[in-house]
């Protein structure tokens, strides 16, 4: 007589249902697994664009603190470009940042208003303040051999203020000009 005969018809149904209870187990291990896994690839991917995006926003910040040595150490006020830093990834690819500065536009000549030393000035050899526009782009850019692409781009833009300036007619200027600057500059 075969064994399953003698058993009483209850365990005769019961059997092998201890392995489909360990295969669903194993596949919601497996479920869980698989979603710990891909979180975890997720969040790596957000921290190393966060990363990226955060060194793009300094590059254009430190773009700003180049635009001011330059106009207050040369009065220099052209659009210029900045390669600040550049570094190898992997034995062909080479990553940079890099500033752009727009030209340092004046958008306001006015008295100084801080200065005390107005109070003295004759007319028109007053000190002034001036008021000046610049935007920064910083940019994170790949190049490997002669194709580049920019991963990322941020657009900043600063107003400045320079008090006191004495005001300076720029020699370059021809008479007609220095005039016409000259009554400008007398308030």
């Amino acid at each position: 007589m075969p064994r399953s005969a003698l058993l009483p018809p209850r365990r005769r149904r019961e059997r092998g249902s201890a392995y489909i209870v360990a295969l669903l187990v194993l596949v919601l291990l497996t479920i869980f697994g698989m979603s710990l896994a891909l979180v975890t690839q997720t969040e790596s991917q957000i921290g190393a664009a966060e990363k990226v995006a955060t060194r793009t926003l300094f590059a254009a910040d430190s773009g700003f603190g180049l635009a001011v040595a330059r106009k207050q150490v040369t009065s220099a006020e052209a659009a210029t470009t900045y390669d600040i830093h550049t570094r190898a990834v992997g034995s062909s690819l080479a990553v940079t940042e890099r500033v752009a500065l727009t030209p340092v536009v004046q958008v306001n000549l006015a008295l100084c208003t801080l200065c005390s030393l107005n109070e003295t000035q004759v007319q028109g050899n007053q000190y002034r303040r001036t008021n000046h526009v610049l935007n920064s782009t910083g940019e994170i850019r790949g190049a490997s051999g002669a194709d580049v692409a920019t991963s990322s781009s941020k657009l900043l833009s600063l107003m400045l203020e320079f008090q006191p300036v004495q005001p300076t007619i720029p020699a370059e200027l021809d008479t007609a000009a220095q005039e016409q600057l000259a009554r400008r500059l007398v308030y």
